[in-house]
């Protein structure tokens, strides 16, 4: 399984404002976990993938699509990763199978 630092914080950030410091603590725990048990991947964006996700963000200004969600697309793509996980429709605009859905 995959992830960036992106998503990472943007996870945090939600569970964060939504749950408790607690929740958002224990979720960075669980990522530290997966990763020492080589379950999780943590990837980060290089320079020239941070140079894409620019480009990506300005050729589509017109959809509603964040900053992580834009570095997913470029690391899915990079990485050939088939899948990606998330409840945002636009994801589909990268070619890959969304799992588990879309949701909106």
């Amino acid at each position: 399984m995959f992830t960036s630092n992106y998503i990472i914080a943007e996870t945090y950030t939600w569970l964060r404002y939504h749950t408790s410091s607690l929740h958002a603590l224990s979720f960075l725990e669980t990522v530290k976990k997966l990763q020492s048990k080589d379950r999780l991947t943590l990837i980060y964006a290089s320079q020239d993938m941070e140079d894409k996700i620019k480009q990506l963000l300005r050729r589509y200004r017109d959809v509603v699509l964040s900053y992580p969600d834009a570095a997913t697309g470029v690391i899915v793509n990079e990485f050939n990763i088939p899948q990606i996980f998330g409840f945002d429709s636009h994801l589909a605009m990268f070619g890959k199978t969304v799992l588990p859905g879309t949701g909106g």
